[in-house]
């Protein structure tokens, strides 16, 4: 199970990926690990909804997974669908900062009524068979396969013109090459922001750019997207927070002037860094001669989410 090859060079930012034939969103099921461990013993692995459960669930309780912009296309998810996403990118983030992986989330993975979601099962353990780097793409291989299963089974007369531009990027190219590095954003992509993580992300984003300030040449491409937009976004930002509003206001603004914003400025910065990135020490101490990548940056504050080692326990 290889990554495919490498992006693109980022000639236009962002490139929305064709979703035609998209493994993510063929019906078979994706394979998973080999030699998977047993249930942990004491646990009820048949409580909450499996996988499968869930999706017949959607369809008998009509639950709404998605919000949607004016013209009925989807922009992101719903509270529902944010708080299954959420815990879910969150339990296999954080099992693979314990340097492990799931192996098998389609099977494995628990979703209960209150949109809690639990992993009842070992982590596993790089091997003869399996490296961490390939662990890593199988969860999320699976979890992109997830995320179109609920599309399609949620959306009536399901055809990709139903997803806005924006919405599409999560199941780009950049997120599964080189897995390892940009796994972190996959399961927590901004399609699954609400008002308040937007806020967040974005903060993050002007602190990211005081501590390297080479990313900012890179949001410069974003020209070509964001135009008149883009050139207004800086001053408008600082005039924002001098204020302190709400998160429902700020919200309301990105998404006037532009929505998918977070989504497109963490598809700019993986593809215009993507290569230096590949050379970046692992020792933070020499970090004052490389500049860190977003996701390097992401995964070490506590906004928008803290990312804590996982294991199940019981």
């Amino acid at each position: 199970m290889a990554a495919p090859a490498g992006p693109p060079p980022p000639d236009f930012i962002p490139q929305i990926p064709d979703l035609d034939g998209l493994d993510a969103f063929q019906p078979a099921i994706p394979q998973s690990l080999p030699n998977l461990p047993a249930p942990i013993q004491s646990v009820e692995t048949h409580d909450g909804y499996r996988f499968s459960d869930f999706l017949d669930a959607i369809q008998e309780h009509n639950i709404e997974m998605w919000e949607k912009d004016p013209n009925g296309r989807v922009l992101n998810v719903s509270a529902v669908g944010r708080k299954v996403f959420l815990s879910m990118g969150k339990i296999v983030a954080g099992i693979h900062k314990r340097g492990q992986f799931a192996g098998n989330l389609i099977d494995r993975i628990r979703i209960f009524g209150d949109q809690s979601v639990k992993f009842p099962f070992p982590n596993m353990n790089p091997n003869a068979e399996t490296t961490l780097d390939r662990g890593i793409l199988t969860d999320l291989i699976h979890f992109r396969w997830m995320v179109a299963r609920v599309i399609v089974t949620s959306l009536p007369n399901y055809d990709h013109q139903m997803l806005s531009d924006t919405f599409k990027l999560f199941f780009s190219e950049i997120y599964i090459h080189h897995s390892d590095k940009y796994s972190i954003f996959q399961l927590l992509h901004p399609i699954f922001f609400d008002a308040s993580d937007r806020m967040s992300f974005l903060q993050l984003i002007q602190d990211y750019l005081k501590e390297n300030p080479k990313a900012k040449n890179g949001l410069r491409r974003l020209d070509r997207f964001f135009q008149q937009w883009w050139n207004n976004f800086p001053t408008r930002f600082r005039h924002i927070f001098d204020k302190h509003p709400t998160h429902e206001v700020i919200d309301s603004l990105l998404h006037g002037a532009f929505p998918g914003v977070c989504e497109v400025i963490v598809d700019e910065q993986i593809r215009s860094f993507h290569h230096d990135w590949q050379y970046i020490p692992p020792n933070p101490n020499r970090w004052r001669s490389f500049y860190r990548s977003l996701a390097q940056y992401f995964i070490t504050k506590p906004y928008p989410f803290t990312v804590e080692p996982y294991r199940y326990q019981y």
